[in-house]
């Protein structure tokens, strides 16, 4: 019913991957190969298992439209499938779905060579593709579910990897060329030399000549016969024999191999051959022999012969290399071309690696006198590369004419293309590898040296050509690998790579982008602390100078990364470290769960519980072998760690949201608890339920947590009180109840330290509370380093500090002996941080935010930045939402401290007082048509209105919406007010009264986060996260026709020109419509449709004459349209270093536009 697979088995050198190429060659002419991949462990581009699938499919795109229709559909709603790490997710989406919406009735072949060559360096991606060729019973996704006109041919050494994966009930066909008689075989190499004699006219009538030499007159025999069974060999022998230099030599080397009477099979048949090329054991050329073909075959990229010398090494003599090469066409594809040099078979790889070779005469094994150790070849090549970087690198070395610029992928060809007629290849490859070659090898004074030279003179010349040839981001790899290598040998390098990380990590895109902003922006800007800076600066004239503001330190963050969309669906609910720190496991509100690599923010794996209990909290077992997951639903699954495979479950625990999981410290047991109290436990490896279910109340909990050691349990009944539960170790029942106190601030987050004595509790209004377990005691009482609601907990392994995240949008540190806050709380990002986890080395914060957003933190640079801001006095209140009066001379903001600030746009001072009222993150802010209100809206579900002249609050604040308040807007005539909120309704106030207006407006089915008045306020048009956009009358407040499905994403912003006859409504995917709202009844028509990027757009507004559209845009930047052709004016408006919340027209001829990155920037049109 699915895909058939022929899996082709055989040994080295037995001819499978001729065969594949033959088969390969012989479909591609019938227009039936969907594609071919051949396996390379060699080769860094073609031995990773992450990039089959992306071939696949790039080829299977160009075989048949309809499935390149399909793929274009998951690539645009999936931009991070390019650069995923997941074979998984790849099979699936670039694969797996696109095949079967495809439409194809003939058959398909797929060539996949050498499997044994794959996950040469990538284990992790490679045990997922074999779970993708043999699933078993993990539900992962397979090759046999592709359509049955799919067919897939695999060739493969016996490996035991490989045989388990294929297990014989998995149903491939399944050949065994060892298993062909011999003499079949033999015929076929009989053909084969027959052909290579005749194909070889350089020397007429030599096979008569090599006829004659021998005693049975049979030359192909002969070589059949010494060949046993082996296609390579034959190949090798008859590259040896036929080679061009010198041609005269052919009958001395048929005799060299004639003479050898123990010369069987490839080891010996290589050795006979590189006597002729190197000589003997005492011969003088050896080394020099090592040393070529250690570069040939240690380089992580096949290299031409002029890029292999200049990585020679210093003693080595410029026509060494050639003369080696040249002498071994017979096992080195490309010695007679200008093309890259590479072995023809990995057993010759594998014969001059190995340091010992089985004697088979004598039944024991003998030295490799022609062994390479690649270990001294990294070591070799590090500083060949090194010196490269040193000596070649200059200013501008691929001729950029202009910053401005934008560097796309024509312009990177073009410069690897300038740089290789230049003869500078090599410069590429040094520039991208030298830190592999480096990381492998012992740390030395000689490459110190080098390092020293290359850090102090050449490392801003090194971006700058990785920005130019699309390599940027190698870099943070590359500096990672330096500073690991230094860390404890040489203090300068180790703190110049930590530094250097983030600088690249700070830059990289503003580089990619621009290459020649890495001097005119990202050396200016950096902090006064940069050693980067502080060392290049200098250097450069003509640049960007800022004398005031500088910021002082790097930000902590390292990293951000995630599956980011809308803020219904892509919250994350969970984030766990694995033991090891090398995985990051995020559990978001659609129950996806996601594997990251914290290091590089490259998703690993993701996949979904089922759609009727969808994922909220993951836990990862303390050994690493396992990790828990926890559903809406109230049951729990087991999963194996490496694999993603189900292991057991689901159990159930409760009915409700399962909020606590924790494995015992031997791994051996894991423990959950729902939001309705229930708790129970289950044997991890069995899933046979160890500690029956019980309920340890009956009220809603959704604070529960258990401690390392398990003995101890924490639990918030309605979140007014707080219970404490004890068990002794190999006690099944939690007894000892004691309810310690009762709250009216209520509890929101609950953690144990990790010695189990301590407990700690965030409240609704920020406090942060520290108990002591066996007492009682309230030790500890913190209320003023957060000012609202306690999301998350998270505790250092140590105890030595933990972390708390708050909707007053900070992080806080936390020392865990005193108790007391290390420093003001760190913002500026303008996100509630809804949960955290701290990696077990105690050196990074996760912390994720609402619309699936993963921020990585330095903990060394949170305590640095954290001890400054207090030192300094900031506490960081900064504006994120703004509006503007009528006239356009006030601008008010929201600030990130839940207060409103009123300034001159002509000066940017700051006037009058500062409005405070809101408890939470203000949303929106609108002002009436005569300039005297001021309305605000808040998460905390209040509207305040306030009296602009008087700067205070004239109203108490409207209360009703159960949720945020996302957006409240005066009609017209300013004698009414339209909110709409995140519980799904929209509600008309009385402006007069401050009363509502009859029931809500009910309908969308998803968060309400745009509306505004049309036809003299007569109708209402809303934007939901549901997707649609509905169209209501204001009088009698019910719906009017259908809804309209205009948008594929969550409608985020809207906006009526001036002269009511165009709409702009934006979503979370980058997408704007503009459309005519009087159609919006009968048949809808669209005027243009704009694409800004990919990301979330926060805000639209027209000019007054309707003629441009402004957007801002989650992806950090702004844009002006012109309305009328849909065409983008100008270039993006760039310097924003966060989202973009809000942008207005200032008197037209300008721009005012406010970020989550702390500024309010006015932009001359």
């Amino acid at each position: 019913n699915g895909a058939s697979i022929f899996w082709l088995l055989g040994h080295a050198g037995s001819g499978k991957s001729a065969l594949a190429h033959t088969i390969a060659k012989q479909f591609h002419e019938r227009n039936c190969l969907g594609s071919s991949f051949f396996f390379d462990a060699s080769n860094a581009v073609t031995r990773r298992a992450e990039d089959l699938f992306s071939t696949i499919a790039r080829n299977l795109a160009g075989l048949i439209p309809s499935y390149r229709e399909a793929l274009v559909d998951v690539i645009e709603k999936s931009a991070d499938l390019s650069s995923t790490l997941s074979v998984r997710r790849q099979f699936e989406e670039l694969i797996l779905n696109p095949a079967h919406k495809a439409k194809y009735e003939g058959n398909i072949l797929i060539v996949v060579d050498a499997l044994d060559e794959c996950g040469y360096n990538a284990l992790r991606e490679y045990r997922e593709f074999l779970r993708i060729l043999s699933p078993g019973p993990s539900e992962q996704p397979s090759l046999s579910e592709l359509p049955p006109n799919f067919h897939f041919l695999l060739t493969s050494r016996p490996e035991t990897d490989l045989e388990v994966a294929f297990t014989p009930s998995f149903g491939a066909q399944r050949c065994e060329l060892w298993t062909i008689p011999d003499e079949e075989v033999e015929q076929d190499l009989r053909t084969y030399y027959r052909h290579r004699f005749e194909d070889f006219t350089v020397v007429p009538d030599l096979l008569h000549r090599f006829d004659s030499l021998l005693p049975n007159r049979d030359c192909i025999g002969t070589l059949t016969t010494k060949s046993e069974c082996l296609f390579q060999w034959a190949f090798t022998t008859c590259e040896f024999l036929f080679q061009d230099d010198p041609v005269e030599d052919i009958v001395e080397r048929f005799q060299s191999i004639l003479e050898s009477s123990q010369l069987k099979g490839l080891e010996d048949l290589y050795t006979k051959i590189l006597e002729k090329v190197a000589g003997g054991k005492d011969s003088s050329r050896l080394p020099r022999f090592r040393a070529v073909l250690g570069r040939v075959l240690c380089v992580k990229e096949p290299l031409s012969v002029p890029d292999l010398i200049a990585l020679r090494g210093l003693k080595e003599d410029a026509t060494t290399t050639e003369f080696f090469v040249k002498r071994m066409g017979s096992v080195l594809s490309g010695v007679l071309s200008n093309s890259v040099i590479q072995v023809f078979h990995t057993s010759f790889r594998d014969f001059l690696f190995r340091p010992a070779l089985r004697n088979e005469t004598k039944r024991d094994e003998t030295g490799n006198i022609y062994y390479i150790n690649p270990v001294e070849q990294d070591a070799v090549l590090a500083e060949a590369c090194l010196r490269v970087l040193n000596e070649q690198l200059a200013f501008n070395l691929c001729e950029l004419k202009s910053s401005y610029t934008a560097h796309n992928s024509e312009l990177v060809a073009q410069c690897k293309a300038s740089l290789r007629s230049q003869g500078l290849g090599h410069l590429i490859y040094a520039s991208i590898y030298w830190s592999d070659h480096l990381t492998k090898t012992a740390y030395n004074e000689e490459l110190s040296s080098l390092l020293h030279t290359f850090v102090d003179c050449q490392f801003l010349y090194w971006l700058e050509l990785l920005g130019a040839i699309g390599g940027i981001y190698v870099a943070v790899g590359a500096i990672r690998g330096m500073t690991e290598w230094a860390t404890g040998n040489d203090d300068h390098l180790a703190e110049f790579g930590k530094d250097a990380g983030k600088f690249v990590s700070n830059f990289a895109d503003v580089i990619a982008r621009s290459p020649p902003h890495l001097y005119i922006s990202a050396l200016p800007l950096a902090p006064e602390s940069s050693l980067v800076s502080q060392q290049y600066l200098p250097r450069f004239s003509h640049i960007i100078d800022v004398r005031s503001g500088k910021q002082k330190l790097w930000s902590p963050v390292d990293l951000v990364f995630g599956d980011r969309g809308d803020f219904q669906t892509k919250e994350v609910l969970s984030i766990a470290y694995s033991p090891d720190g090398t995985v990051l496991i995020a559990v978001t509100y659609n129950g996806l769960v996601w594997l990251w690599n914290p290091s590089t923010g490259q998703s690993i794996a993701s996949f979904s519980e089922t759609e009727a209990s969808p994922a909220c909290i993951v836990e990862i077992s303390p050994d690493g072998r396992y990790f828990a997951v926890g559903s809406q639903r109230g049951d729990i699954v087991l999963r194996d760690f490496k694999t993603q495979a189900l292991i057991w479950g689901p159990k159930s625990v409760g009915t409700q949201h399962i909020v606590c999981l924790r494995f015992s410290p031997n791994s051996e047991t894991v423990w959950a608890g729902d939001k309705g109290g229930c708790l129970g436990a289950w044997e991890v490896r069995t899933g046979n339920n160890v500690v029956s279910v019980e309920e340890l109340h009956s009220d809603d909990g959704r604070c529960l947590v258990i401690s390392i050691d398990t003995t101890r349990l924490a639990c918030a009944p309605i979140r007014q009180s707080l219970v404490l539960f004890h068990r002794d170790g190999g006690d099944t029942t939690w007894s000892d109840r004691r309810q310690i106190t009762t709250f009216t601030d209520k509890v929101w987050a609950l953690g144990f330290f990790p010695d189990g004595q301590g407990l700690v509790s965030g409240h609704d209004s920020g406090a942060v509370k520290i108990w002591d377990v066996e007492s009682g005691d309230l030790l500890v009482d913190h209320s003023t380093a957060h000012t609202n609601q306690i999301y998350s907990l998270a505790f250092s392994s140590d105890g030595s500090f933990f972390v708390s995240s708050s909707f007053d949008q900070k992080i806080q540190l936390w020392d865990g002996s005193s108790g007391n806050p290390i420093g003001n709380g760190l913002s500026g990002f303008g996100e509630i941080h809804r949960s955290s986890a701290i990696s077990a080395d105690g050196k990074s914060v996760a912390t994720a935010i609402g619309d699936g957003g993963i921020y990585l933190w330095d903990v060394a640079g949170m305590k640095e930045s954290a001890l400054l801001a207090a030192k300094s006095g900031t506490h960081g209140p900064y504006p994120s939402v703004i509006a503007l009066s009528p006239d356009g001379k006030h601008l008010y903001a929201a600030r990130s401290d839940h207060s409103i600030c009123e300034y001159d746009t002509e000066t940017g001072a700051e006037i009058g007082i500062v409005m405070r009222g809101h408890r939470s993150r203000i949303w929106h802010l609108s002002v009436s048509s005569d300039g005297t209100h001021l309305v605000s809206s808040s998460t905390d579900t209040t509207i305040s209105i306030w009296d602009i002249p008087a700067q205070i609050q004239t109203h108490k604040s409207l209360t009703g919406h159960a949720r945020e308040v996302g957006c409240a807007t005066f009609s017209p005539n300013g004698t009414r007010l339209l909110s709409c909120s995140a519980d799904t309704t929209l509600w008309i106030w009385d402006t007069a009264t401050w009363e509502m207006i009859g029931a809500p407006l009910r309908g969308h089915n998803g968060i309400v986060t745009c509306a505004v008045f049309f036809e003299a306020g007569q109708r209402i048009i809303s934007g939901s996260l549901d997707r649609t956009i509905r169209i209501w009358d204001a009088e009698n407040r019910n719906q009017t026709g259908e809804s309209l499905k205009l948008h594929t994403g969550g409608v985020t912003a809207m906006a009526l020109t001036p002269q009511n006859n165009i709409i702009a409504s934006a979503d979370n995917t980058g997408v704007v419509h503009l459309w005519y709202p009087t159609s919006a009844t009968s048949s809808l028509q669209r005027h243009h449709t704009i694409k800004h990027g990919t990301s979330r757009i926060n805000s639209v507004s027209f000019s007054a004459d309707g003629a441009r559209l402004l957007c801002a845009s989650s992806d950090h930047t702004i844009c002006l349209w012109d309305v009328r052709t849909g065409k983008l004016i100008g270039r993006p408006f760039e310097g924003h270093s966060s989202l973009v919340q809000r942008v207005l027209f200032l008197h037209e001829e300008r721009i005012i536009s406010s970020s989550d990155d702390g500024t309010i920037r006015i932009w001359n049109i």
